[in-house]
């Protein structure tokens, strides 16, 4: 099982890097934002709790208060 996820996780990884380095455009991830043109609620998580671990609160919060908790 865990085999078929590796691989499957590797396969998907490779495509993503195939497709930023033969295009112009951003790969969004977001299925939601893909869909509708809007952010959930969880975009910008990552960067909001990056920005906490700099000591950026203020900057954290107002990208997403849901990186703080």
């Amino acid at each position: 099982t865990y085999t078929t996820i590796t691989v499957l996780l590797a396969a998907a990884y490779a495509w993503l890097i195939y497709h930023a380095s033969h295009t112009n455009s951003n790969i969004e991830v977001c299925f939601i934002k893909n869909v509708s043109g809007f952010p959930c609620l969880s975009c910008g998580i990552t960067r909001s709790v990056l920005l906490c671990f700099h000591g950026d609160v203020v900057a954290a919060f107002m990208l997403n208060p849901l990186g703080i908790a």
